[in-house]
């Protein structure tokens, strides 16, 4: 007798298939440079008044790009869809980083495959299934090896290439939203943050999976304030102990009185919370 779990996959491939047949997605042509080449793919969501997208980069090895905070140097990507039709906004996801090291000092960062999720909202609807839109799109991207680089690039998509889907642009928009930092949970979460006595570092204290082999903690404020990826000092059972240096953080700033968004990071998967330190 077949082994149901393979029974259950099967079934699901060609559900998965099925759906595609009318989730109709389109991809820009390729652009290829040293280092880099990457499409954009959009699909109209299941509401009327949104698109998904996602910017697909694959990085050749050795290759690096960054984070949406990439360190004390590095360009985080950039997109500019100002010159769309019938776009009335659009939202860039950035993907659980990690940390990674290059010849200048750690990234934070992506090596290998990311794809950035993009949310669109449109502007007047025609009335038709098939909304009118036209999304032109002025990419700049930070990549690194050796030497780092800016990378400009240009797409186009509109609504007229939306007449069929292949499984690949379709499984590369599932996989970008796969990849995104999830909401804190039980196991995995921000339980405690104070300021250190005498030193200007904030301790914090994390839940993780006590299964855990690598864990990393970066942290975000204001647009002025610089917060390198946390250490991590110590681990007891499911805590971790971590401190970040707040030594490029204005002088007269209050964490205390400043909400933070966290990225705590457990071999590979990822969690975003935001959270007050508190005073001690």
């Amino acid at each position: 007798m077949p082994n149901q779990s393979i029974i259950v996959s099967l079934i699901g491939a060609v559900l998965f298939v099925a759906s595609s047949a009318v989730a109709h997605a389109a991809s820009s042509e390729w652009f290829e440079t040293t280092g880099v080449k990457m499409r954009l793919i959009v699909q109209p969501s299941e509401t009327s008044d949104e698109i998904v997208g996602a910017l697909d980069v694959h990085l050749e090895d050795g290759w690096k790009t960054y984070w949406r905070n990439p360190g004390s140097s590095g360009i985080p990507l950039q997109l500019d869809f100002s010159q769309s039709q019938n776009i009335a906004s659009a939202e860039t996801d950035f993907p659980t980083p990690r940390l990674l090291p290059t010849p200048s000092g750690d990234v934070v960062g992506y090596e290998k495959h990311v794809v950035f999720p993009i949310r669109f909202k449109l502007g007047a609807q025609s009335g038709s299934a098939t909304p009118f839109f036209s999304i032109e799109s002025s990419v700049l991207i930070g990549i690194c090896a050796d030497i780092c680089i800016p990378v400009q690039a240009q797409f186009r998509i509109d609504h007229t290439q939306l007449t069929s889907s292949s499984f690949d642009e379709l499984s590369v928009l599932r996989q970008g939203r796969a990849a995104l930092p999830k909401p804190f949970h039980e196991a995995q979460h921000i339980v405690a943050a104070e300021p250190a006595e005498g030193r200007r570092v904030l301790e914090v204290i994390t839940r993780i999976p006590q299964t855990a082999s690598n864990t990393e903690l970066y942290a975000e404020g204001p647009p002025l304030w610089y917060v390198p990826p946390a250490k991590l000092v110590s681990r007891s059972g499911g805590l971790a102990l971590f401190e970040l240096d707040l030594g490029d953080v204005p002088k007269d700033a209050d964490v205390t009185k400043t909400s933070l968004r966290f990225t705590l990071v457990a071999d590979g998967q990822g969690i975003e919370q935001n959270f007050t330190p508190a005073a001690k």
